[in-house]
């Protein structure tokens, strides 16, 4: 049985695509010995799956912690696997693995480039060619691929399956809720979300809507987020339902069925940038209006699974949402059947399977 290491820092609790990701991971383990180096506070049966907790990292002293981490692991020999991978982890084991054969797995789902960016990735590229680079998106194979990284490939990245195996379309209109799902954060768009509630208070609208405003896995909301926040707290729309704690898996799932997703991330910071929120959007059957050059505005494309919008202003969101009404059932079946076929593109088998053979040449 084949020992894995699993590096997750910021992982606790049952928020965020880490918990998601991992969670489907392990109920597909064929035979791996899993552990986890996770936050400092995780409950060592947050799965309830066959793995190992190692509750690790506190969140001041995390980056130096990393650092003594991945260094002890590289010494036992082991196979580490870092699911969520990002600039600080692929830099840091290059330095600490000058000469080594023992391979190193990375999942990245997102990675801003630029020249200078390049350049140290080529460099790390050519002085690790042990380094395992998989792509939660095509967009993001091309960057790794441009650096020249001997082992790189596209693997689309486990997430919760679907809870439901057929639709339950509202026979009313104003059964169909709009919701906000996942941590208040400016960048996916939580007080663009905000502001077009305060629109349809202003209209007096009877729209149903759901917003969570739970922080984000740093505990901190950014400037922008608090904000919209306050406008919340103070927001009087009689139709609005908030859920200010993470939510528990089921109920988060839950919050997607018959629902408008608004899913409106910044088009710079999600270019190439998988999303497991639209993903999970898509097997509920949730109807998604997202922005342009995101991963869930190309799903939404090739599906006609919800409408991507030419910008974020609140009338502009408003409009989407009074069509997205208009065509319900059908954009509801079409994201539904993105949703299934997601689930066979991101099967987590899939990404054991790679490991293993990866693991069986070297």
């Amino acid at each position: 049985m084949s020992i894995t290491h699993i590096i997750e820092p910021t992982l606790k609790d049952q928020s965020g695509h880490s918990y998601a990701y991992l969670k489907t991971l392990l109920k597909a383990n064929p035979s791996f010995d899993v552990h986890i180096w996770a936050d400092r506070s995780i409950d060592p049966a947050l799965f309830d799956l066959p793995c190992t907790i190692h509750p690790y990292f506190f969140r001041k002293t995390r980056k130096i912690q990393l650092y003594f981490c991945y260094k002890k692991l590289l010494r036992s020999g082991a196979t580490i696997f870092t699911p969520t991978a990002g600039q600080i982890d692929l830099r840091m084991l290059s330095r600490l693995q000058k000469t080594s054969n023992q391979a190193v797995f990375f999942h990245f789902h997102q990675y801003t480039i630029k020249p200078k960016k390049l350049a140290r990735l080529k460099n790390i590229a050519q002085t690790h060619p042990n380094f395992v680079i998989l792509s939660a998106t095509e967009g993001l194979k091309k960057i790794f691929s441009q650096a020249q990284f001997p082992y790189s490939t596209y693997l689309p990245c486990p997430n919760l399956p679907s809870t439901i195996s057929a639709l339950n379309p509202p026979q009313d209109p104003k059964d169909i809720k709009i919701i906000y799902a996942g941590a208040a954060r400016a960048d996916k768009g939580f007080d663009k979300v905000v502001a077009v509630l305060k629109l349809m208070e202003a209209l007096k609208r009877d729209d149903k809507i759901e917003i969570q405003s739970s922080a984000p896995n740093t505990n901190k909301y950014d400037q922008t987020s608090q904000k919209a926040l306050q406008v919340l707290e103070e927001c009087s729309y009689q139709h609005l339902i908030t859920h200010p704690n993470t939510l528990e898996e089921s109920a988060y799932l839950h919050l997607f069925e018959n629902s408008i997703s608004l899913i409106l991330y910044d088009t710079k910071q999600y270019a190439n940038k998988y999303s497991g929120a639209a993903h999970n959007a898509f097997a509920q059957g949730s109807v998604v209006i997202s922005t342009p050059g995101t991963w869930a505005a190309e799903i939404i494309e090739k599906y006609q699974a919800g409408i991507v919008v030419k910008d974020t202003q609140p009338k502009t969101i408003l409009s989407a949402i009074d069509q997205v009404k208009k065509n319900y059932t059908v954009l509801q079946k079409n994201a539904f059947e993105a949703g299934c076929a997601l689930a066979a593109i991101h099967d987590p088998q899939k990404t054991w399977q790679y490991i293993s053979a990866h693991l069986a040449k070297s």
